[in-house]
């Protein structure tokens, strides 16, 4: 049996994750939008009796429009728009739940190839071939030994200068991850530095202890939250309604949230010896968050739920200025 869990993503939307895969529910029972994993739908309830209706065509004829096939054009559209908007909420809500393995050791270094005998004997037998005549049968004879010694000659060159520097190679690949394991402050910024400019996360990355690390950590504002999210008429029809002043800056704060839980997940997999790091979420020049994240409090977080409870859960003296009458992140003094 897949694993089920259900969170609540804003007032009357809700997200849930099963063997399915993730799915959103918006609207209250009695009127309520469901899109996602295993299809859409609407469901209306009152009392212990609930009935579902299906948006979706079945598996084997799904298309991209998740609509009723006696739906007018514009209405499918407008469900295509309410499917896509909702899988969106949902692809954000899940951004902390990422889960990154632990770097592994490194691999044995392997040797760069040598070319086989074969082609180097050619080689030489070409260069030494040159200018003898066809019929020339000994000052061929002579031409061939002496591209055979050469090509010996050049392949334990090349063997023994391989090995050289796979031995290089392999020490410094040691050497890069003994310090890794150390926790050594240089090695550590490096790791954490290379690992967040692959995932995407622009960061200014320092470590000055051991076993610890600290990064300044480019992070979404408004921009990044949809306009709107998917709702349900009165009559039950899904619709796209326009984000409240309130509900972007709940939304901003998830998203801040979830790129510092990302950022520090992505670092403290880089080494085992890494036990902690300090976030600055920055927006511009502006500090909006400061966090410190443990290894051990981010195994005891609560991640099936949003982003801010989890961040607040992994530390519960985060630095946040939130007020104004819309709640929202203001910078730090």
């Amino acid at each position: 049996m897949g694993l089920f869990s259900s969170f609540r993503l804003a007032p009357g939307v809700r997200l849930s994750t099963s063997s399915r895969g993730l799915r959103a529910h918006v609207g209250p029972r009695v009127a309520r939008l469901h899109v996602g994993g295993g299809g859409s739908g609407i469901s209306t309830g009152a009392g212990p009796i609930t009935a579902y209706s299906g948006l979706s065509p079945s598996r084997s004829t799904r298309t991209s429009t998740a609509a009723r096939p006696n739906m007018t054009p514009a209405q499918a559209e407008k469900a295509r728009r309410v499917e896509e908007c909702a899988q969106e909420w949902a692809e954000l809500a899940q951004i902390h739940r990422i889960e990154f393995a632990p770097v592994p050791p490194p691999s044995p270094v392997a040797a760069d190839p040598v070319p086989m005998f074969s082609v180097l004997i050619k080689r030489a037998e070409r260069r030494h071939m040159a200018g003898v005549g066809r019929f020339d049968r000994h000052a061929r004879q002579e031409a061939r030994e002496r591209a055979r010694a050469e090509a010996e000659a050049e392949a334990l060159g090349l063997l023994t200068a391989g090995i050289e520097d796979r031995s290089v190679r392999q020490a410094e690949s040691d050497r890069v991850w003994a310090a890794l394991v150390a926790g050594e402050p240089a090695a550590v910024a490096g790791a954490v530095s290379n690992a967040l400019e692959a995932r995407g996360l622009n960061a200014e990355v320092g470590s000055n202890r051991v076993g610890e690390v600290q990064f300044d950590l480019q992070v979404p504002g408004a921009e990044a939250i949809p306009t709107h999210q998917p709702s349900l008429t009165p009559s039950g029809t899904p619709t796209l309604k326009k984000l409240a002043k309130t509900e972007v800056a709940h939304h901003v704060r998830q998203q801040v949230a979830a790129r510092v839980l990302l950022a520090a997940k992505e670092a403290l997999a880089q080494s085992p010896a890494i036990v902690k790091a300090d976030v600055s979420a920055r927006h511009g020049r502006d500090t909006f968050v400061r966090v410190r994240l443990t290894r051990a409090g981010l195994d005891a977080a609560p991640w099936n739920r949003a982003a801010w409870d989890v961040l607040l859960a992994a530390d519960p003296g985060v630095e946040a200025n939130i007020g104004g009458r819309t709640q929202e992140l203001r910078p730090l003094k």
